[in-house]
């Protein structure tokens, strides 16, 4: 028989290991991946919008074309395909862009 302090004890080391774990998970900046539709640009604010998501660019943030040579900015236009390497951002910004491929079609991962 387990005697009822050293229980208490493990139920508390398990919680506190959980919690320590979960802020460890959320704190770190994954790159994600989405592809769509350009539905809107606002070049003042830097954002576009990709089915009705908002992605933020900064200094930071590279602009290509499907094979990777950089374009400007303001080849960004709506109904324009892209593909976007993004990680999550804090406040207001909630998603940065790292990368902005701009495509001619959509393009399965697969291929």
């Amino acid at each position: 028989m387990v005697n009822r302090p050293f229980r208490e004890s493990i139920l508390y080391l398990a919680i506190v290991i959980f919690a320590v774990s979960n802020l460890a998970i959320a704190s770190d900046n994954v790159t994600r991946g989405t592809q769509g539709k350009v539905t809107r640009v606002n070049f003042e604010k830097k954002v576009l919008v990709v089915y009705e998501t908002d992605f933020f660019w900064n200094e930071n943030t590279v602009f290509c074309d499907k094979n990777g040579t950089s374009i400007a900015v303001n080849q960004l236009k709506p109904n324009a395909w892209v593909d976007i390497l993004w990680e999550n951002g804090t406040g207001a910004q909630k998603r940065i862009a790292k990368k902005v491929y701009l495509l001619s079609r959509p393009v399965n991962k697969g291929d």
